[in-house]
């Protein structure tokens, strides 16, 4: 197949995965009440992310990964390092929204 129309399929089939994703990760993370930790020292428009989910680039790493993992050639190099990287940085971002996430019930338990 043409190499312009595998990717246009893989693009649509993408953004068709993470809406779908991202629709239901905010629903179960409203349900659970895990929103954006807001410093109370910032300006007006950051206290606007108050009722926003957090950790909702997991939803873009599942759907990334799983339109490469089923459209590409998974043992190529050029394929699995960037997956290798991304899931590497996306490592460090849910290890740093776990730790606020820790950190506030910790605060709010005290109080």
């Amino acid at each position: 197949m043409n190499t312009f129309i595998m990717s246009l399929i893989s693009l649509i089939f993408s953004f068709l995965i993470t809406m779908v994703c991202i629709y239901v990760f905010i629903f179960l993370m409203k349900k659970v009440k895990v929103f954006q930790i807001i410093n109370p020292d910032t300006p007006d428009t950051h206290q606007e992310k108050k009722n926003i989910p957090t950790m909702g680039g997991l939803t873009f790493l599942l759907s990334s990964t799983l339109t490469i993992t089923i459209f590409s050639d998974i043992s190529h190099p050029y394929t699995y390092l960037p997956l290798i990287s991304m899931w590497s940085f996306a490592c460090i971002g849910l290890i740093d929204d776990v730790m606020k996430l820790v950190k506030k019930r910790q605060l709010v338990s005290h109080l």
